[in-house]
Protein backbone atom coordinates (compact mmCIF):
# COMPACT_ATOMS: atom_id res chain seq x y z
CA UNK A 1 0.00 0.00 0.00
CA UNK A 2 0.98 3.52 -1.13
CA UNK A 3 0.28 6.12 2.00
CA UNK A 4 1.67 9.78 1.74
CA UNK A 5 1.48 11.59 5.22
CA UNK A 6 1.85 15.72 5.48
CA UNK A 7 2.81 16.48 8.87
CA UNK A 8 5.08 19.70 9.30
CA UNK A 9 7.19 18.85 12.04
CA UNK A 10 8.67 15.61 10.93
CA UNK A 11 8.45 14.42 14.44
CA UNK A 12 7.59 11.06 14.27
CA UNK A 13 8.10 10.40 10.51
CA UNK A 14 11.44 7.41 11.11
CA UNK A 15 9.17 5.74 13.17
CA UNK A 16 6.03 5.55 11.60
CA UNK A 17 8.22 5.10 7.90
CA UNK A 18 9.63 2.17 9.71
CA UNK A 19 6.61 0.61 11.50
CA UNK A 20 4.42 0.65 8.14
CA UNK A 21 7.29 -0.61 6.45
CA UNK A 22 7.40 -3.71 8.83
CA UNK A 23 3.66 -3.89 7.53
CA UNK A 24 4.81 -4.27 4.31
CA UNK A 25 3.49 -0.85 3.05
CA UNK A 26 5.61 2.05 1.91
CA UNK A 27 4.99 5.81 3.26
CA UNK A 28 6.47 8.90 1.74
CA UNK A 29 6.31 12.49 4.01
CA UNK A 30 5.36 15.89 3.08
CA UNK A 31 5.72 19.04 4.93
CA UNK A 32 2.97 21.50 3.57
CA UNK A 33 -0.08 21.75 1.59
CA UNK A 34 2.29 22.94 -1.87
CA UNK A 35 3.86 19.58 -1.72
CA UNK A 36 0.77 17.69 -0.80
CA UNK A 37 -1.48 18.52 -3.67
CA UNK A 38 1.61 18.22 -6.34
CA UNK A 39 2.34 14.59 -4.73
CA UNK A 40 -1.68 13.42 -5.05
CA UNK A 41 -1.46 15.35 -8.95
CA UNK A 42 1.40 12.81 -10.07
CA UNK A 43 0.36 9.88 -8.15
CA UNK A 44 -1.86 7.24 -6.70
CA UNK A 45 -2.32 6.57 -2.72
CA UNK A 46 -4.02 4.24 -0.73
CA UNK A 47 -4.32 6.60 2.24
CA UNK A 48 -3.60 9.97 2.94
CA UNK A 49 -2.66 11.99 6.09
CA UNK A 50 -2.89 15.56 6.29
CA UNK A 51 -2.19 17.75 9.47
CA UNK A 52 -3.99 21.03 9.25
CA UNK A 53 -2.12 22.44 12.32
CA UNK A 54 -1.41 25.08 9.54
CA UNK A 55 -3.69 25.28 7.35
CA UNK A 56 -6.70 25.36 9.45
CA UNK A 57 -7.89 28.94 7.78
CA UNK A 58 -7.82 26.77 4.68
CA UNK A 59 -8.47 23.44 6.27
CA UNK A 60 -11.85 22.26 4.57
CA UNK A 61 -10.78 23.83 0.85
CA UNK A 62 -7.67 21.32 1.50
CA UNK A 63 -9.52 18.36 2.57
CA UNK A 64 -11.70 19.01 -0.72
CA UNK A 65 -9.40 19.29 -3.24
CA UNK A 66 -7.28 15.90 -1.51
CA UNK A 67 -10.60 14.13 -2.10
CA UNK A 68 -11.00 15.91 -5.62
CA UNK A 69 -8.01 14.46 -6.83
CA UNK A 70 -7.32 11.23 -4.80
CA UNK A 71 -10.87 10.69 -4.31
CA UNK A 72 -10.18 6.90 -3.70
CA UNK A 73 -7.72 7.24 -0.95
CA UNK A 74 -8.77 6.88 2.20
CA UNK A 75 -8.44 10.17 4.56
CA UNK A 76 -7.00 10.80 7.82
CA UNK A 77 -6.74 14.38 9.82
CA UNK A 78 -4.70 15.66 11.98
CA UNK A 79 -5.40 18.64 14.18
CA UNK A 80 -4.41 20.83 16.64
CA UNK A 81 -8.07 22.28 17.33
CA UNK A 82 -9.71 20.09 18.91
CA UNK A 83 -13.45 20.91 18.84
CA UNK A 84 -16.08 18.88 18.59
CA UNK A 85 -16.99 21.35 15.49
CA UNK A 86 -13.25 20.51 13.54
CA UNK A 87 -13.90 16.79 13.91
CA UNK A 88 -17.94 16.95 12.29
CA UNK A 89 -16.46 19.44 9.73
CA UNK A 90 -13.66 17.58 8.51
CA UNK A 91 -15.90 14.20 8.60
CA UNK A 92 -18.42 15.70 6.70
CA UNK A 93 -16.60 17.14 4.52
CA UNK A 94 -15.19 13.53 3.11
CA UNK A 95 -12.39 12.87 5.86
CA UNK A 96 -12.65 9.09 7.28
CA UNK A 97 -11.04 9.86 10.76
CA UNK A 98 -10.04 12.42 12.77
CA UNK A 99 -6.69 12.70 15.39
CA UNK A 100 -6.35 15.19 17.39
CA UNK A 101 -2.95 16.23 18.59
CA UNK A 102 -0.88 15.68 20.48
CA UNK A 103 -0.57 12.00 19.63
CA UNK A 104 1.66 9.21 19.40
CA UNK A 105 2.50 7.60 16.47
CA UNK A 106 1.59 4.18 17.46
CA UNK A 107 -1.54 5.68 17.43
CA UNK A 108 -1.56 7.02 13.97
CA UNK A 109 -0.16 3.51 12.73
CA UNK A 110 -2.96 2.09 14.53
CA UNK A 111 -5.26 4.28 12.74
CA UNK A 112 -3.68 3.72 9.07
CA UNK A 113 -3.43 0.21 9.65
CA UNK A 114 -7.49 0.10 10.11
CA UNK A 115 -8.76 2.22 7.57
CA UNK A 116 -6.53 0.21 4.69
CA UNK A 117 -8.26 -2.61 6.19
CA UNK A 118 -11.40 -2.00 5.46
CA UNK A 119 -10.23 -0.44 2.28
CA UNK A 120 -9.19 -4.01 1.71
CA UNK A 121 -12.51 -5.64 2.65
CA UNK A 122 -14.53 -3.06 0.59
CA UNK A 123 -16.19 -2.82 3.89
CA UNK A 124 -17.25 -6.18 4.40
CA UNK A 125 -17.55 -8.22 7.36
CA UNK A 126 -16.30 -11.45 7.23
CA UNK A 127 -13.03 -13.18 5.86
CA UNK A 128 -12.50 -16.45 3.96
CA UNK A 129 -9.26 -17.51 4.12
CA UNK A 130 -9.55 -21.92 3.25
CA UNK A 131 -10.75 -23.57 6.15
CA UNK A 132 -11.10 -20.32 8.35
CA UNK A 133 -13.81 -17.77 8.54
CA UNK A 134 -13.53 -14.92 10.43
CA UNK A 135 -16.71 -12.39 11.41
CA UNK A 136 -15.00 -8.89 12.17
CA UNK A 137 -18.17 -7.79 13.91
CA UNK A 138 -18.71 -10.88 15.83
CA UNK A 139 -15.45 -11.24 16.47
CA UNK A 140 -15.08 -14.97 16.56
CA UNK A 141 -13.65 -17.25 14.05
CA UNK A 142 -14.55 -20.71 12.65
CA UNK A 143 -12.42 -23.45 11.55
CA UNK A 144 -14.07 -26.14 9.27
CA UNK A 145 -16.91 -24.84 10.39
CA UNK A 146 -16.26 -25.10 14.38
CA UNK A 147 -15.79 -22.17 16.44
CA UNK A 148 -12.82 -21.68 17.73
CA UNK A 149 -12.03 -19.73 21.17
CA UNK A 150 -9.62 -16.75 20.89
CA UNK A 151 -9.11 -14.71 23.53
CA UNK A 152 -9.28 -10.66 22.19
CA UNK A 153 -5.54 -10.33 21.59
CA UNK A 154 -5.37 -13.64 19.41
CA UNK A 155 -8.04 -12.55 17.49
CA UNK A 156 -6.77 -9.50 16.34
CA UNK A 157 -3.24 -10.87 15.65
CA UNK A 158 -4.93 -13.33 13.28
CA UNK A 159 -6.70 -10.74 11.43
CA UNK A 160 -3.35 -8.62 11.32
CA UNK A 161 -1.86 -11.70 10.03
CA UNK A 162 -4.18 -12.32 7.67
CA UNK A 163 -4.39 -8.86 6.26
CA UNK A 164 -0.25 -9.00 5.64
CA UNK A 165 -0.36 -12.74 4.50
CA UNK A 166 2.60 -13.57 2.05
CA UNK A 167 4.52 -10.37 3.61
CA UNK A 168 7.33 -10.79 6.85
CA UNK A 169 6.04 -8.83 9.52
CA UNK A 170 8.64 -7.44 11.88
CA UNK A 171 8.46 -7.72 15.59
CA UNK A 172 8.39 -4.06 16.11
CA UNK A 173 5.33 -3.67 13.63
CA UNK A 174 3.79 -5.87 15.88
CA UNK A 175 4.92 -4.02 19.09
CA UNK A 176 3.32 -1.03 17.64
CA UNK A 177 0.69 -2.65 16.17
CA UNK A 178 -0.55 -4.20 19.65
CA UNK A 179 0.67 -1.32 22.26
CA UNK A 180 -2.56 0.16 22.83
CA UNK A 181 -3.58 -3.50 23.56
CA UNK A 182 -1.08 -3.55 26.01
CA UNK A 183 -0.39 -3.00 29.36
CA UNK A 184 2.52 -0.54 30.27
CA UNK A 185 5.47 -3.43 30.73
CA UNK A 186 9.24 -4.27 29.91
CA UNK A 187 8.05 -7.58 28.42
CA UNK A 188 5.91 -6.30 25.90
CA UNK A 189 7.67 -8.57 23.32
CA UNK A 190 7.79 -11.44 25.87
CA UNK A 191 3.70 -11.21 25.79
CA UNK A 192 3.47 -10.89 21.92
CA UNK A 193 5.49 -14.03 21.49
CA UNK A 194 2.99 -15.86 24.39
CA UNK A 195 -0.20 -14.49 22.65
CA UNK A 196 1.47 -16.08 18.86
CA UNK A 197 2.62 -19.23 20.83
CA UNK A 198 -1.59 -19.90 22.24
CA UNK A 199 -2.82 -18.81 18.71
CA UNK A 200 -0.72 -21.28 16.83
CA UNK A 201 -1.62 -23.83 19.75
CA UNK A 202 -5.27 -23.49 19.64
CA UNK A 203 -5.32 -23.36 15.25
CA UNK A 204 -3.15 -26.30 15.38
CA UNK A 205 -5.72 -28.49 17.74
CA UNK A 206 -8.82 -27.00 15.78
CA UNK A 207 -7.33 -29.07 12.97
CA UNK A 208 -6.05 -26.43 10.81
CA UNK A 209 -3.18 -25.75 8.74
CA UNK A 210 0.23 -24.02 10.02
CA UNK A 211 0.48 -21.22 8.58
CA UNK A 212 2.35 -18.93 10.35
CA UNK A 213 5.89 -19.43 10.42
CA UNK A 214 8.38 -18.15 12.32
CA UNK A 215 11.45 -15.65 10.43
CA UNK A 216 14.01 -15.96 12.88
CA UNK A 217 15.74 -12.75 13.63
CA UNK A 218 12.66 -10.56 11.82
CA UNK A 219 9.48 -11.52 12.90
CA UNK A 220 6.71 -14.09 11.60
CA UNK A 221 5.56 -14.69 8.13
CA UNK A 222 1.54 -16.05 7.17
CA UNK A 223 2.09 -18.39 4.23
CA UNK A 224 -0.25 -21.48 2.75
CA UNK A 225 2.79 -23.77 2.86
CA UNK A 226 3.63 -26.41 5.51
CA UNK A 227 0.35 -28.78 6.45
CA UNK A 228 -0.22 -30.75 9.01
Amino acid sequence: MEILIMESSGKFSDEIANDLLGMGHRTEFVINALELKQKIKNSIYDCIVVDLTDEENNGIQLIDEVKRINKHAGLIVISSDNSFQKKIDALYQGADDFLNKPYEASELVARIFSLLRRSNLNNKNIIRYNELQIDLLAKSVLVNEVLLGLTKKEFELLVFFLEHKNKVVTKDALLTYLSGQLEDSKNKADIIYAHIKNLKRKMSDAGCKIYLNTIYGIGYKWEDQKVL
